[in-house]
């Protein structure tokens, strides 16, 4: 029904039918409604649609990475065990089983587990006596008997990273290498009582001979005498290295700790050298820092020696050696510079180790033993610093070391 409103300012609308535009602007509401209801509905679809796709290549990701774990983990030669926080085993690898004598036709973790804390309590001991050890991730050797036979292992315990608590051991089987061990310090105490006790009376006897206490010697006997000298000094030395050597590999040397000067150190070098130098008229430069430092005086002196008799073995006539020590932040830094051939690139990774020498068509007579360096390098190590080699441009060779300023009681 039409309504006639008389005092309204707008004539045209007195006829309007509200109650049909009530009816159509609810309608046009609701449309509104169900469009952005529906356009909601597509966003949400697409914002899924990429959910479920991430989560797929996620967990894809994460298969992925749990078999690449896990084959890593079945494939290693070391044995692992996982052990929760009460030392109790969770996971124990092929190796693991092997190790232990652990049937490996039984996949339960809970048969491993029963194994283990009945048969070698020690692991379990290992985990509740160091507890605090293994958080620090220190390595620990224990004994154990495995079918029947003892053996010594190595063990690498850390704790587990992340919510869960426990430790992953690495255990290793050193048996064999601890014998072999035994049998190169065996080795080595033969070749420190029964060759040098000879080498020094023969080294006496030729001496002897070529100051000539039984007559004066033919001319040709007399270079063979000088020949059968060198060669035996030469062995000597060789015998003296190897000793040095091991005594630095297995840390059985001490370390006279005292406060050094550098220019001190490098002056009494020089004082033993300088003949050796006028002799190649090779000069030696030295450029000091006044920095004082705590090491032992007669290594550092031996690997001072060292780095400028190689130097010097290298080094044109009127060439320059020049050894300068600076500080560098908590350290201490030598550095031996000549003018020489320089070191192939290929060899400067390997040349302290021991008997690396660099061929080349130079006279070899005055070779060394080819321990030097790496006697030098246990020597630098065991102090607690670094040793390395460069070349220099456009030539010569750079051997650098450092040492802390105060270093780690040994």
């Amino acid at each position: 029904m039409n309504a006639y409103l008389p005092s309204s300012p707008h004539p045209a609308l007195a006829f309007v039918d509200w109650q049909e535009v009530t009816i159509f602007s609810t309608v046009a509401v609701v449309l509104g409604l169900i469009i952005r209801i529906w356009m909601i509905e597509q966003t949400h679809g697409k914002i899924r649609e990429v959910l479920e796709k991430r989560v797929a290549q996620r967990t894809g990701e994460l298969e992925r990475s749990f078999r690449l774990t896990k084959h890593v983990v079945t494939s290693v030669s070391e044995a692992i065990i996982v052990t929760d926080e009460f030392g109790r085993a969770d996971l124990v690898n092929p190796a693991a089983r092997r190790l232990f004598g652990i049937a490996m036709d039984h996949d339960e973790t809970n048969d491993a587990r029963r194994v283990l804390d009945e048969s070698y309590p020690e692991i379990h001991e290992l985990i509740s006596t160091h507890g605090d050890d293994i958080a620090q991730r220190r390595s620990f050797t224990i004994d154990v008997d495995t079918s029947n036979e003892k053996k010594i292992l190595e063990i690498s315990a850390a704790p587990l990273d992340g919510p869960l608590h426990g430790n992953v051991l690495v255990i290793r089987d050193i048996t064999s290498a601890l014998s072999l061990l035994e049998m190169k310090t065996r080795f080595i105490s033969i070749v420190s009582h029964e060759i040098r006790t000879p080498l020094t009376s023969l080294a006496g006897s030729l001496d002897l001979l070529d100051a000539g206490v039984v007559g004066v010697l033919p001319t040709q006997a007399a270079e063979l005498v000088n020949v059968a000298q060198e060669s035996t000094s030469r062995l000597v030395r060789l015998v003296k290295d190897v000793l040095d050597l091991d005594r630095l590999e297995s840390q059985r040397v001490d370390l006279t700790l005292g406060e050094q000067t550098s220019d001190t150190l490098i002056a009494e070098v020089f004082r033993t050298l300088q003949p050796q130098a006028s002799r190649k008229r090779v000069r030696l430069v030295a450029e000091p820092a006044p920095d004082t430092f705590v090491a032992d005086h007669d290594r550092i002196v031996q690997v001072l020696l060292n780095l400028i008799q190689n130097a010097l073995k290298f080094s044109p006539p009127s060439s320059t050696i020049v050894v300068t020590s600076l500080r560098v932040k908590n350290e201490i830094q030598f550095v031996v510079d000549d003018e020489g051939r320089g070191i192939p690139a290929d060899a400067l990774d390997g040349i302290f180790e021991p008997f690396a020498q660099v061929e080349t068509s130079d006279d070899r007579r005055n070779s060394g033993t080819g321990l030097g360096l790496a006697i030098s390098r246990g020597i630098i190590h065991r102090h607690g610093g670094r040793i390395w080699a460069e070349n220099r441009s456009p030539v010569g060779s750079r051997f650098i070391f450092t040492l802390p300023l105060l270093p780690k009681e040994p």
